[in-house]
């Protein structure tokens, strides 16, 4: 019994000691790519393993502008199976976390996505490609002979016909039932921040989560306190059940109204012990065919949007710790969609609406864009990658009448200098077409606005426009709405974009 208790005093003095925590970061700073600092770590039969201030830092190029570490605990607590970890397994029992906090910037994120592997071929450019014939046209026949031959007649051999196998279907076996796991975590938070721009994309707080898995099936419960979003009303008090139906960690389908627009979704994540280090996920969102009458969220881009009826769909899957294995196909479709701008006095009316786009090792292509109406067409494709940037061309075909409105802004602004030679005229009578490309870095796109003058960073042209807007509307009487959750957005000096 004494020896008992001195290794249990000695091994938590050194699990204290500076030499016994540099070991443990040295560890994670090898399974992770990132540097570790942890304050304290003590264990106890009772309690298991505990960690306190544990933290994982930022990558080194951007410690100097982004100080909050991607993960801080203020209190890990690890409880294993006691009587496997004697046999020499290590089955956990219980994990528990105390408000952690984690800042993940969109630059690491996209430095994760870009590791392609060298053996991995690069998706196809965003092209459409040429027609090909089916496989039977494009087999070459040999050239007719002026007299041919006639083939002589033959007996047909007969074959035995043989039955067809019987193949038996597939049982789904689940995996056997293994010792549970306890998930939890307490007043949680979670940001994703841009460094280069200076503003916060993403804010959840007051996140708290129960959830089984392993073990019988069981439910759990995940509850969020705000969920901030630039741009987006606050959604507050989210509750939402989760489902452990070995090997799958889910929720159970769910719809959601944003702002005017019915959403159904659900999600699952593989956690079985086979697969727990490559987390296979299915995550899949559905707009079923409906009327639109209004979205809310966009009245603070003076902006009035309705539709006969609109559906889509998105579906992504993959492995979550491997961003290049991800594939993703979406699509909106629409029909009757009108577009209105508060001060204006021109509805555009688009008859058709199809948005198709794919999602494959990191690239996101979209082809065959259309938005057809009697006023105003759009038809465009592009790709976007972290590694090439984006590289799209939009085609604008309008009236005179969206002409003026749409100029009415890019001229009123000083965007298009030269107002009467930015459109090209068209055989149709009464249309003109504009092409647009936008190339570059994904942290900074370019418009070519032509115009002889240097392309212009997207950002910087939509902000002036609702500059412009702004300042229009307020010489009428009327003012846009401070965007919800503007002070997200505190590198940006325009308050309502």
């Amino acid at each position: 019994m004494l020896i008992l208790l001195v290794c249990y005093g000695a091994s938590n003095l050194w699990l204290t000691s500076r030499c016994g925590r540099g070991m443990i970061e040295a560890k994670l700073q090898e399974r992770t790519s990132l540097d570790w600092a942890l304050g304290s770590i003590t264990w106890s039969p009772w309690n298991g393993i505990t960690i306190r201030d544990a933290q994982m830092l930022q990558p080194v190029d951007l410690r100097e502008n982004l100080t909050d570490p991607v993960i801080f605990v203020e209190q890990l607590r690890v409880q294993p199976h006691w009587r496997q970890m004697l046999r020499g397994r290590l089955k956990l029992r219980e994990v528990t976390m105390d408000s952690p906090k984690l800042t993940v910037s969109v630059e690491m994120l996209a430095a994760l996505a870009s590791g392609i592997e060298p053996q991995e071929e690069l998706p196809p450019r965003a092209v459409d490609p040429e027609p090909r014939l089916p496989k039977a046209d494009r087999e070459q026949k040999p050239a007719a002979q002026e007299n041919p031959e006639k083939p002589r007649p033959t007996q047909p051999t007969k074959k035995a016909v043989k039955p067809a196998p019987v193949i038996k279907p597939k049982k789904n076996e689940r995996p056997p039932v293994d010792l549970p796991l306890r998930l939890k975590m307490r007043n949680a938070s979670l940001h994703i921040v841009s460094v280069s721009k200076d503003i916060e994309l993403l804010s959840v707080t007051g996140l708290t989560l129960d959830l089984p898995i392993f073990g019988e099936d069981a439910e759990g419960v995940v509850k969020i306190g705000a969920v901030k979003v630039p741009g987006l009303p606050e959604a507050v008090d989210i509750e939402q059940t989760v489902v452990w139906k070995r090997p799958y960690l889910g929720t159970e389908e769910k719809i959601l109204d944003i702002g005017g627009l019915k959403v159904r979704f659900m999600g699952q994540l593989g956690m079985g012990r086979n697969t727990v280090s490559e987390l296979p996920f299915l995550l899949d969102v559905a707009i079923d065919p409906q009327k639109l009458n209004q979205v809310e969220w966009l009245k603070y881009t003076a902006l009035q949007v309705k539709a006969k009826q609109l559906e889509g769909r998105f579906r992504i899957l993959g492995s979550l710790p491997s961003p290049m294995s991800w594939r993703a196909d979406m699509l909106l479709a629409g029909d009757g969609v009108r577009v209105k701008e508060e001060h204006g006095s021109h509805d555009v009316v688009f008859d058709e609406v199809a948005l198709p786009a794919v999602f494959r090792q990191g690239q996101l292509r979209w082809s065959g864009v259309r938005l057809i109406g009697e006023d105003i067409s759009v038809l465009g494709n592009g790709q976007v990658s972290v590694r090439d940037g984006v590289l799209s061309v939009t085609r604008l075909v309008v009236s005179p009448e969206v002409e003026t409105m749409l100029m009415r802004g890019l001229f009123g602004s000083h965007v298009v200098r030269l107002r009467d030679s930015w459109w090209e005229n068209l055989d149709t009578p009464d249309r003109k077409m504009r092409n647009l490309v936008i190339s570059g870095s994904l942290a900074e796109p370019m418009v070519d606005l032509g115009d002889g003058r240097t392309d212009l960073p997207i950002f910087q042209l939509v902000s002036t426009v609702f500059d412009f807007i702004r300042e229009e509307m307020k010489e009428e009487g009327k003012e846009l709405q401070v965007i919800p959750n503007g002070e997200l957005l505190k590198g940006v000096s325009h308050e309502n974009h």
